[in-house]
């Protein structure tokens, strides 16, 4: 099967699929094309299964049914408009119209239960009847009603089989058939109707459980079986029944039942082919019921989808999978009691099918929330209203660029006073003209000024063009047909779903439970001896060591330091890595007085500085950070001793909770906002909790920090008794001479989003966090120790979350702080993970970065981070300094590691993705672990030469601060970044500049035509000592109370389009 041989090569070669449609074209036959739907149809299955093990993939399954009139242009033109889609849905075309119909689920009530289908005394089929689940029915229908039973298996008659039998007391015997081969099946039907009687009722339990191996892995044999007992043995029972029951028994039967599996509709784990096969059951039963074939034979056919029940042998893969299956989708195995009462019940209904699903209701919404997303507003329509669909799809254009919600959008505002300027409204006019493949100028946004004259516009201007873009994207009505979803015998609530066709269940985004990518869109930090992450990163590849005696403004060491052997209260090292600027902070860009400035500790005020930075390395200007849901997650320890050397205090100076609290306040932030202690791991264990608030939809956007300043001395004397300081200021991580740590400061922050929303919103993009996970150690020989089998199981379950090998990680950089035991522990738990997935060896490097700047303690963790996000970047791995003679208690020899001990360029075979994990774990016993992947962006339109061409002969320049020394530094610093990134997209430059920024009194303009022009004028500006005069630069101080007036601003955006 040729998609499966592309999607493991997807796999294999390490490729980002985005989106992927999977298409299928049903020329119209009579005798052919229903029952060609059924096939169709399956494979919706298939992308609910997948979206479980290619979380980061939009799949849909595109088919058409009822054409006539093909014509592959046409249908190309489709495929291509669904890929444009926001989201993937799977989608059926309908008829020669090629009508348009997504499914969506609504609840129906069941009858109760009175009179049973099920005959005392009569005589049932039941095909794999020896089975778990034909065994428990069989003893349920013989013990209640005293039927007789004939169980058809495809194995030989043994002593298993006969002492299942036995119990039953001669009321059940075996046949061996294989269900599959029709005439086999005419045989055995004919031989029981003549020997034992009229059959009252067939239960077709037959069926092979999934591939224990997802679909990436698998073979096509295996996944070809596995189809087969649902498939074919699914017709060939039909047929059999068809051409034996009239012509045998006088009477037909009351009932068949096709015992299906849940997994038709939700999906399984990633096998693909149980499902695969369990939906075409479903949908077969629909084909037989529409063709009236059926009744032919039976009075009733009906189809259940079961989940799994807790004596079953079916499995969602294996037994470790199931578990996971059930934890993440929220469900319970269905109780034996339950299912069988359900089974009676839903014999009596009128519908063809339902599915059931047991556990706690609000949970199992989530579940059909996931895979049956509420009708839009123009789904609903059942008239052609041209007007509101034109209506719906332009709000949701307005939305997508303004980040602002429906119904906050009025037909008779001026789309001004939403915030449109020149730049987006020609975004605008892009994304309409490419959405009705239109050519739709800016200009006429002006004359069409609100969203009343733009629906005029397009109805008066391009009626027959919307009118047959309509008619093609939506169906003009929908039928209902019915799907129900039972929970357990407390609730009677079910659902249906609608669709012109059968039960077309759509799934509308990857579950909200699986690991969707993080996206890091911006960083920023302050290192020892590094005022930001370029600096640091010259430490690195440099391979400096920057430790120095504490400064005297921590503490004067020299009354410290003796013997703590000999005297109490002593420190036994002096060594330090201090961060530049500590006392640098500028109180009224924040709003802060600066007397309440001076009573902050300095944690505080740093960590306002780089989560401000780390928000404009991310292109966050006023309107994404009032329009989005931001959190921010800090990891920070106890221990400044900053109010101890204040003669006054307030509550707010040095308390974690407001530390987390101030941007957020400033900001006026509305996302989840908390200070995390875990000791050395806290800014990863942030990095975590922040990514989770991203998947569960908590906030848009989150600011992950990590902050450690100002050892007191108190902190040095109790590390110096417990022995955890370096002596000689020399952190020898993975070394024989390893003998302690060197405490150090950093103040980090990054700023993440979903990968999907990132890419939509056209951030900046760093990397890919791929995984993410926390533990805690649990008891071992000392509350501080650490445990290696469990940074083993956390390590292993991330990237089992995260569909990873961890012959795909190439770059470690671990915790190491340079302790005889610390460092072979962590070491040896990375060799548990890796022993039994590998045979290769010495292809994962290792580092610590504490041998270049110290253990920055809580903010350890986002250091590591930005070293591997940097070396992803320059694909460079730097040297762990300090190792001469590897620690004999690490195991490298025959392993998959090596410490790396120079700069060595990091490639990669067959252009695989990077990818390298950062670990961290705290002195608490709590451990972090995240794996980050590299991002290649596929924007290359523009491009020539390596140089970006833009589309517009000239661009403006805005820079703006608060103060006019501000400004010139602001000027400096972009001077300084034009030099070392000319190629940059000059399209996206002056955007960032723009929408990115926030804009202060002291403004500055410059029009320019290229790069290298904005470079000149602003050396220029800074350098000479006279006046130069630039009839392009502009500058000026724009009061707080100034508001632009409309009629200019109108004016001066029809200069930019005529």
């Amino acid at each position: 099967m040729p998609i499966i041989y592309f999607l493991q090569a997807v796999k294999k070669s390490k490729l980002y699929l985005r989106k992927l449609i999977i298409s299928g074209i049903s020329i119209n036959k009579k005798n052919e094309e229903d029952l060609y739907y059924c096939y169709f149809n399956s494979w919706v299955a298939f992308e609910r299964s997948l979206h479980i093990i290619m979380p980061e993939t939009q799949i849909s399954i595109v088919f058409a049914e009822k054409i006539t009139n093909f014509n592959i242009k046409n249908w190309i033109n489709i495929l291509f408009k669904e890929l444009q889609e926001p989201k993937l849905f799977s989608i059926m075309y309908y008829g020669n119209d090629l009508i348009r119909y997504q499914l969506n689920i609504k609840s129906i009530i069941l009858k109760d239960f009175k009179n049973s289908y099920i005959k005392q005394g009569g005589t049932y089929l039941i095909t794999g009847g020896t089975g778990r689940l034909g065994m428990l029915f069989s003893d349920y229908l013989i013990n209640k009603y005293s039927t007789n039973l004939i169980l058809s298996g495809r194995s030989k008659l043994n002593s298993i089989i006969y002492k299942k039998l036995k119990k039953f007391n001669n009321k059940a015997i075996y046949i061996q058939v294989d269900v599959s081969d029709k005439l086999k099946m005419i045989s055995e039907i004919n031989s029981i109707i003549n020997n034992i009687g009229p059959i009252d009722g067939v239960l077709h339990i037959a069926g092979i459980s999934g591939l224990t191996s997802n679909i990436l892995e698998a073979n096509y044999k295996n996944f070809y079986s596995v189809l087969s007992s649902k498939i074919s043995g699914t017709i060939a029972l039909n047929y059999a029944l068809e051409n034996t029951i009239l012509k045998l028994q006088k009477n037909k039967l009351d009932f068949v039942c096709y015992f299906s599996s849940s997994s038709a509709i939700l999906g399984d784990f990633g096998s693909c082919d149980y499902a695969m096969g369990n939906r075409f059951q479903t949908v077969y039963a629909k084909y037989l019921n529409n063709k009236n074939i059926y009744k032919k034979y039976t009075n009733k056919l009906i189809t259940i989808n079961w989940p799994l029940w807790n004596n079953s042998k079916f499995k969602i893969g294996n037994n470790e999978q199931t578990d996971f299956y059930f934890k993440s989708s929220k469900q319970k195995v269905l109780h034996e009691n339950d299912g069988l009462k359900l089974f009676e019940q839903l014999l009596i209904q009128d519908k063809i099918q339902y599915l059931v699903l047991s556990g706690e209701l609000e949970k199992l919404n989530q579940i059909i929330n996931n895979i049956a997303p509420k009708v839009s507003e123009n789904k609903k329509i059942n008239n052609f209203n041209i007007e509101k669909f034109i209506e719906n799809d332009i709000k949701n254009h307005i939305c997508n660029i303004l980040n602002t919600k429906k119904s906050e959008i009025y037909k008779n505002k001026n789309l001004a006073d939403y915030g449109f300027d020149s730049i987006s409204l020609a975004e605008f006019s892009r994304i309409l003209s490419k959405f009705y493949s239109l050519d739709i100028m800016p200009s006429i946004f002006f004359s069409y000024s609100t969203l009343e004259r733009l629906i005029t516009y397009f109805i008066k201007n391009h009626n027959n063009t919307m009118i047959k873009f309509y008619r093609n994207k939506y169906p003009l009505k929908t039928e209902s047909k019915n799907i129900s979803i039972l929970y357990d015998n407390k609730i009677n609530e079910n659902y249906e779903n609608v669709s012109k066709k059968s039960n077309f269940i759509l799934n509308k985004n990857t579950d909200i439970n699986s690991e969707e990518l993080i996206a890091i869109i911006g960083m920023s930090g302050r290192f020892p001896a590094a005022r930001n992450i370029n600096e640091f990163w010259k430490i690195l590849i440099n391979n400096k060591d920057v430790i120095s005696e504490i400064p005297e403004k921590i503490f004067d060491w020299k009354l410290y330091y003796e013997n703590p052997i000999k005297s109490s209260n002593k420190i036994n090292s002096k060594w330090y890595g201090s961060i530049p600027g500590i006392d640098e902070f500028d109180p009224l860009f924040f709003e802060i007085s600066p007397l309440e400035a001076e009573r902050m500790d300095p944690r505080q005020r740093h960590l306002l500085q780089e989560s401000w930075l780390a928000l404009e390395d991310a292109g966050y200007g006023p309107n994404q950070i009032a329009n989005q849901k931001i959190g921010m997650f800090v990891g920070v320890e106890e221990g400044s001793n900053y109010q101890d050397r204040l003669d006054q205090v307030n509550l707010t100076s040095t308390h974690n909770a407001i530390l987390s609290a101030r941007l957020a306040y400033f900001m006026d932030l509305k996302g989840p906002v908390m200070a995390i202690n875990t000791a050395c791991s806290s800014s990863l264990v942030a990095t975590h909790i922040a990514c989770q608030s991203l998947r569960q939809h908590e906030c848009d956007t989150a600011i992950s920090a990590g902050v450690n300043l100002m050892i007191s001395p108190e902190a040095y004397i109790a590390m110096t008794s417990a022995g955890m300081l370096s002596p000689d200021g020399k952190c020898y991580v993975f070394d024989e001479r390893a003998n302690g740590l060197v405490p150090s400061e950093a103040v980090v922050a990054v700023v993440l989003k979903r990968l999907s929303r990132a890419l939509s919103d056209g951030d900046p993009i760093h990397a890919i966090i791929r995984g993410s996970g926390i533990n805690y150690d649990g008891k071992t020989n000392g509350i501080t120790a650490p445990n290696g089998i469990s940074q083993t199981e956390l390590i292993k379950s991330v990237y089992k979350k995260s569909n990873l090998n961890p012959e795909d990680i190439n770059y470690i950089i671990t915790h190491g702080t340079g302790t005889k035991l610390g460092d072979p522990v962590e070491i040896n738990a990375l060799h548990d993970v890796f022993k039994n997935k590998t045979y290769n060896q010495k292809f994962c490097a290792i580092t610590s970065n504490k041998s270049n700047i110290g253990h920055t303690f809580a903010a350890s963790g986002l250091v590591s981070l930005i070293n591997l996000v940097q070396s992803i970047k320059y694909k460079i791995i730097p040297a762990s300094l300090h190792c001469e003679k590897e620690n004999n208690y690490i195991i490298l020899k025959n392993s998959p590691f090596y410490i790396n001990k120079s700069n060595k360029k990091w490639n990669t075979v067959n252009e695989k993705l990077r990818i390298g994990a950062v670990s961290a774990f705290g002195m608490s016993g709590t451990n972090a672990h995240i794996v980050l992947q590299e991002y290649i962006s596929t924007n290359f339109k523009n491009i020539k030469n390596n140089t970006f061409i833009s589309s517009n002969p000239y661009h403006m320049v805005v820079l703006s601060a608060k103060t006019k020394i501000s400004l010139k530094e602001k000027m400096k610093q972009i001077l300084l970044f034009l030099r070392k990134n000319n190629t940059v997209c000059i399209e996206n430059f002056v955007y960032t500049l723009m929408q990115g920024r926030h804009h202060f009194q002291y403004r500055c303009a410059i029009i320019i035509s290229s790069i290298e022009e904005v470079v000149k004028i602003i050396n220029d500006t800074l350098n000479s000592k006279e006046k130069i005069l630039h009839t392009n630069y502009l500058k000026g101080i724009v009061s707080h109370k100034f508001t632009s007036n409309k009629i200019i601003d109108s004016y001066i955006n029809k200069l930019f389009y005529y």
